[in-house]
């Protein structure tokens, strides 16, 4: 009979719904209080139409009639939210069933204005979506139902009503026997009912049973009589615990004010079942007992509530109990604590709870900080039984025969349970939570918590797992009470940081690094606060936290941040020639070993030098002159130079003379290393060279500086000879006045810290012939002029590092604008090194040729830069010879003929990575040709696009076959170009009707030793090279760019394709910015 009665509701609104297609849909589309044929179907008339089965009228937009049965009223208004004022009179009576469903609580509201009620029936009614509010008068409640008929709500609201007599927002009035009320989702706000029992709800039956079903709502500040929440009085049954007369689920009563008994809830109903679940009393008041309910001849089973706050004017705060067998009152699992009974004259009983009930069963309950002022009875007075595993905070006033798992307190030993306060901790209804040193954790019956009615318990109050054994005390046991404490999930955070700083977590728990990861709870906001070390500035959070400032992260789940620093750093650079050693103050440097090292920007650092056994400090160079102390300041990066000696010849002259005038001149200085004699026997001559195969060393004293005035070729070089310049830039050898070059070797040759410019020869002459072995580093070749090779004739091995060679011209075929070699197996190295505006007029190769069978030219971290050719090669031509181009950029060069930014042909041999050609021009293969004969050539991570053709546009970026090594940018191949694929091996390949742009900044300083192209914003490169790492062009992991920027970039993700790496705000490891 129980279950039936509870599906009741459900089954009308099946019911409704089946019939909806006899039953007529009624639309409001007015907000008037009006009865008239004027076109519009007002409330009140749509009501009269379902009543009657007429329409409202014969007008277009009236009332459609209703039909026999139930008829459904929505409405159409087109703005919301909106009020329906009822002028004076209630609306007409239901007389047949009634779906009323409305836009949503809080889209309409229909007011009494003060003065009338709002709805009444005699039929079954169902509302739903809709607020009432300000019904008044006598009788006037908002919902007024003659009994017998059921009624349902959801989505509601009924507020602000001050009705006179019984049930302020419903009442059923007459004999509500065998009726059904049913709410859900419902809120009944200031209702104030002023002459009887029932603030809100009032159901009176006499003749049979009846049920009131509440649900998810909610009953605030309500006052009344008896009940100012609920009234109810059912008449008595012969088969108690069969007939629910009150359920309420997952409600909250809060503030209510009854000025009878039953602050929240008032029942007589003998022999009916009460069922309370999962539902809070917090705050109700009356004046007579029982702050929160008053249940008299009941059966009461209470499951997972909380009552907290509640005060009564007599005996018991929260529950007052009258029960006679065979009616029990049983309460499992709930939380009653903070209420008070105040009684008449300070002689309140039981302040948790108290009545005249012959069995009330307590179970896995906490009654506790209760208040009794008569100082006997705090939490509990009368009769309660215990039912085990119950937190008593004290016994006193209670026949309380306590059994296994309880714990009691009394008046001079109170027991808390400390517990939090009473708030939203989850789930439809407000609960108090355990603390951590709580006795209720873990401690419920380890058999398992039960329900009232003896079933397992499943979940708390708030819907939360029971059993959780979150707090690991007492073991996989339930907490005593109506909340559970359950475990926590809880996440990982992981932060990594590139050098150069750290970070801190709030709440506590990082200090990476050293502590890189932490543990936090789900939902734990937790901030990430970088903090550089002196040198360095915080760069960025990547990972799952962005930006340049602190992180904020919220753990619901496992997270990762990765925190990078820019070094700011000044690098100074130290290079020694000679045997001795340098070490610096502040330490750093200590070099042969440590040549280089980063210094706060700003800081003065001193050098020192130290000879060896048999030889002599001579001069700093670079940044440093003279041979007395060295100071620098790092406001940028330092390039030191140290030589050392053990019979350095010493230039004292800018003079190109060979006199005994006392002198040191370049010219005798060669002369003296050449011959072993010194040149002259005045004071201050050139000392005499070491016979081969030692090495002379020449230097330059600090006042030879400006330019040396070079009248003719310097005798050959014929043993080995280290020339140490002061730098490039403080020492030129012009060749204005020398038609026959400058230099020719046939030893070993160092060249260093000096520019060469201006020579001009023809016929077999060059500026400077390269028979030997030879070195060159920190020099320039500028504005010099030859047949070929304008600067360089290479027929020996050469390194060239950090050299500049720009305006050079080739004028006969050979080519070569810069350096032409034709030697067979030679080895040429060129690094950190810039060619510009190069020219070969007649020939190939604008700034390098090589044609030498079994020659390998590897080119690294370079710059080929608005280089031409009048032939093949407007930047390099290679001719049977390997050619390996690392982290190198070629740019603006121009070709007459293939390849305007390289071409190899006759058999050679070309591997290109990391490498970015763009933005060359040529009559074929606008950045790179392989010619014919065929070459093997092949690129890996390399951009080649942009470039342009004059050949109708078929080859503007390479011509000639390729081998992929993959991750490579190839703009537009053109016709004549094989061996890329877009999307095969990573390459991105695009055609001349969708060409690929890759982004590219223009020819720049954007640090290292030679200008580069940066990646712009969006650009395809950019973390688009081979995941498992790029490689040079041998096949070596490359771990720098063409900048000396990491690659890839600290954040750990691919290296970009080209030559430049796109990671902000670094010092490079050469030193450079």
């Amino acid at each position: 009979m129980n279950r039936s009665i509870h599906l009741l509701a459900a089954a009308a609104i099946a019911l409704a719904s089946c019939i909806g297609a006899q039953a007529a849909t009624i639309t409001v589309n007015n907000v008037t209080d009006t009865v008239a044929d004027d076109g519009v179907c007002t409330l009140r008339e749509a009501i009269i139409a379902a009543n009657t089965n007429t329409a409202s009228g014969a007008s277009s937009g009236e009332c459609v009639n209703g039909t026999s049965g139930f008829d459904f009223i929505e409405f159409g208004l087109l703005l919301v939210p909106v009020t329906i004022q009822i002028d004076g009179n209630p609306l007409p009576d239901v007389t047949e069933p009634l779906v009323i469903t409305g836009p949503g609580r809080a889209a309409l509201s229909i007011s009494g204005n003060g003065t009338a009620g709002i709805l009444a029936s005699s039929a079954e009614l169902i509302i739903s979506g809709l607020a009432l509010e300000e019904a008044g008068g006598s009788g006037n409640a908002a919902i007024r139902m003659n009994t017998p008929a059921d009624l349902t709500l959801s989505d509601c609201e009924i507020r602000d009503t001050t009705a006179q007599n019984g049930g302020g927002a419903i009442v059923f009035q007459g004999d509500a026997g065998g009726t059904t009320l049913t709410i859900d989702d419902c809120r009944f706000v200031n209702n104030q009912m002023t002459n009887a029992a029932g603030g809100t709800l009032s159901v009176s039956a006499t003749s049979g049973p009846a049920l009131v079903d509440i649900t998810n709502s909610e009953f605030i500040d309500n006052a009344g009589g008896n009940g100012a929440a609920i009234f109810l009085f059912l008449p008595g049954i012969a088969d108690p615990g069969e007939i629910i007369g009150l359920s309420v689920v997952d409600t909250t009563f809060s503030g209510n004010v009854s000025s009878g008994s039953g602050g929240a809830i008032h029942s007589a109903s003998s022999n009916h079942a009460i069922r309370i679940r999962r539902s809070t009393f917090e705050n109700n008041e009356a004046a007579g007992s029982g702050g929160a309910a008053f249940l008299s001849e009941s059966d009461v089973q209470i499951t997972n509530s909380t009552f907290h706050g509640n005060a009564a004017g007599d005996d018991a705060g929260a529950l007052w109990m009258v029960n006679a067998l065979p009616n029990t009152a049983t309460i499992a699992s709930s939380t009653i604590t903070g209420n008070t009974a105040n009684g008449n004259g300070g002689s309140g009983r039981g302040g948790g709870i108290a009545g005249q009930a012959q069995d009330i069963l307590l179970r896995n309950t906490i009654i506790a900080e209760n208040i009794a002022p008569d100082g006997t009875g705090p939490d509990c007075a009368d009769q309660p039984v215990s039912d085990g595993y119950n937190l008593i905070g004290a016994v006193n006033d209670c026949t309380f025969g306590a059994i296994t798992g309880d714990q009691t307190g009394n008046l001079a030993s109170p027991l808390s349970p400390v517990l939090g306060p009473i708030a939203d901790n989850g789930g439809p209804t407000r609960t108090r939570l355990p603390l951590a040193s709580s006795p209720a954790l873990d401690f419920g019956n380890p058999g398992g918590c039960l329900r009232a009615d003896g079933v397992a318990l499943v979940t708390d109050q708030r819907g939360e797992t029971r059993e959780a054994d979150g707090d690991e005390i007492g073991g996989p046991r339930c907490d005593i009470g109506a909340a559970e404490v359950v475990p926590i999930p809880t996440f990982e955070l992981s932060v990594s940081t590139t050098p150069g700083g750290s970070v801190q977590s709030n709440p506590a728990g990082i200090d990476c690094p050293g502590d890189c990861s932490e543990e936090y709870e789900d939902g734990t906001l937790v901030e990430l606060t970088p903090s550089a070390e002196p040198g360095f500035t915080f760069n960025e959070f990547t990972g799952d936290c962005t930006g340049s400032g602190t992180c904020q992260i919220t753990m619901d789940q496992a997270r990762s941040v990765q925190a990078s620093f820019a070094d700011n750093r000044e690098l100074l650079l130290v290079e020694v020639f000679g045997e001795g050693r340098v070490t610096s103050t502040p330490s750093g440097i200590d070099c042969p070993g440590t040549c280089s090292a980063p210094f706060v920007p700003g800081t003065v650092v001193s050098l020192s030098p130290q000879a060896e056994t048999g030889f002599a400090f001579l001069a700093w160079g670079g940044d440093c002159s003279g041979d007395a102390g060295c100071q620098v300041t790092m406001d940028a990066s330092r390039l030191v130079e140290a030589v050392f000696s053990n019979d350095a010849i010493v230039v004292n002259s800018n003079a190109d003379t060979v006199a005994d005038d006392g002198e040191c001149t370049l010219r005798e200085a060669i002369n003296s290393a050449r011959f072993n004699a010194p040149s002259g026997s005045s004071a201050n001559e050139c000392s005499a060279g070491s016979p081969s195969p030692a090495e002379d060393v020449i230097t330059f004293t600090a006042d030879v500086t400006g330019s040396i005035l070079v009248t003719g070729r310097f005798q050959t070089v014929s043993e080995p000879l280290a020339i140490h310049g002061p730098g490039r830039d403080v020492l030129a050898l012009d060749a204005t006045n020398s038609p026959d070059g400058v230099f020719a070797t046939s030893a070993p040759l160092s060249f260093h810290g000096l520019t060469v410019r201006n020579a001009v020869t023809t016929g077999n002459d060059n500026t400077f012939q390269v028979g030997a072995p030879a070195i060159f580093s920190e020099c320039r070749f500028a504005d010099n002029s030859s047949d070929g090779a304008g600067a360089l004739f290479v027929l020996g091995d050469v390194t060239i590092d950090r050299c500049v060679f720009e305006r050079n011209t080739a004028s006969e075929a050979a080519g070569g604008g810069a350096i032409f070699g034709n030697n067979p197996n030679l080895s040429i190295l060129i690094s950190r090194s810039r060619f510009s505006q190069n020219e070969a007029t007649s020939g190939s190769g604008g700034a390098l040729r090589l044609s030498g069978s079994g020659t390998v030219v590897d080119i690294v971290d370079s710059t080929f830069d608005g280089n031409s050719a009048d032939a093949g090669g407007g930047g390099v031509s290679v001719s049977g010879s390997d050619l390996l181009v690392t982290n190198s950029t070629f740019s603006g060069n121009e070709s007459g003929s293939f390849g305007g930014g390289l071409v190899v042909n006759a058999g050679a041999t070309l591997s290109i990575a990391s490498s970015t050609i763009a933005g060359n021009s040529a009559r074929a293969g606008g950045g790179l040709s392989s010619g014919i004969p065929a070459a093997d050539a092949s690129l890996r991570n390399t951009i080649l696009a942009g470039n342009t053709d004059s050949d109708n546009g078929v080859e503007p970026d390479c011509s000639g076959n390729f081998t992929t090594g993959g991750h490579n940018i190839v703009g537009i191949p053109g016709s004549f170009c094989s061996g890329f694929v877009d999307t095969v091996d990573g390459d991105q390949v695009g055609d001349s009707g969708n060409p690929i742009n890759p982004l590219l900044g223009p020819l720049a300083d954007n640090g290292g030793p030679t200008p580069t192209r940066a990646l712009l914003p969006g650009s395809p490169a950019i973390e688009a090279g081979n995941p498992a790492g790029c490689a040079d062009a041998l096949g070596v992991p490359l771990t720098q760019d063409q900048r000396g920027q990491p690659r890839p970039a600290p954040s750990g993700t691919p290296c970009d394709v080209g030559a430049f790496e796109d990671f902000a705000d670094l010092i490079f490891l050469d030193g450079f910015e």
